[in-house]
């Protein structure tokens, strides 16, 4: 591979380099940057739902406290005005269940997005945990307390669907993939403009040592641009010439 590349023309190795570099930067904060966002839409996922789930409970809490289970029912009903709300729970607080909303079941669920690991009911998997979320697949599940005068009645589950946000995130990767190549695009331009710079006077030392070399001809000159390297490597070239002459 190095060798490949030893022999290609300056110019190209140039573009390489400068490419290869860009790359890897604009990779690497990309990279950070969809991981960032990633675990900010999955924060903002779980405070939103747990804002929800506090609202729910305390809309709950004259009935659990007078044991209408029928209200309980009609309270979480009204969580079928939120798209991404599968199913939700209220419990006593001895873990019993005392009303229930579903709106899509687990087994539909897992169906229709092919989940290969085993997903526990929400029911089942909050019986007896008051408060807390975990992510499983394309789920997210949480818990909230419901208190009454810093006593605890029962807590409210929600199961939560993450297809929209899972959405979000790969049109956000798609975005900036883009993104990416266009910015990959518009360095490779500017590099094969500003990478002349350096190879066009490398480019003519070496088309004017040809032309001496084939033509025996010594009184050909090498116009010098400056005085750097490049310069300096001319200069030389030159008085070189121009001794031998």
């Amino acid at each position: 591979m190095m060798q490949r590349l030893q022999n290609l023309p300056i110019r190209l190795k140039l573009s390489i380099i400068v490419l290869l570099a860009t790359s890897l930067v604009i990779i690497f904060m990309g990279a950070v940057f969809v991981i960032e966002r990633t675990i900010s839409f999955r924060r903002n996922m779980v405070e939103n739902i747990n804002t929800l789930a506090a609202v729910v409970g305390i809309n709950s809490t004259a009935a659990l406290a007078f044991d209408e289970a029928g209200t309980a029912v009609e309270i979480l009903a009204a969580l079928s005005a939120e798209p991404d709300i599968l199913e939700a729970h209220i419990f006593h607080s001895d873990g019993s269940l005392f009303g229930s909303y579903t709106k899509k079941s687990l087994s539909e669920m897992v169906s229709e997005n092919n989940v290969q690991d085993p997903i526990m009911p929400l029911a089942a998997g909050f019986e007896t945990t008051r408060q807390g979320h975990h992510f499983h697949g394309p789920l997210l599940d949480l818990a909230h307390p419901i208190l009454l005068n810093h006593k605890v009645l029962g807590h409210v589950a929600i199961r939560a669907d993450l297809t929209r946000l899972r959405e979000r995130l790969r049109l956000f990767i798609t975005l900036a993939a883009c993104a990416t190549l266009v910015v990959m695009g518009l360095a490779y331009l500017l590099c094969a403009r500003l990478n002349r710079i350096i190879t066009d006077p490398v480019t003519q030392l070496v088309h004017t040592m040809e032309q001496v070399s084939s033509q025996d001809d010594y009184s050909l000159r090498v116009p010098q641009r400056g005085t750097d390297e490049h310069g300096k490597l001319v200069a030389g070239f030159n008085f070189m010439l121009s001794q031998i002459q």
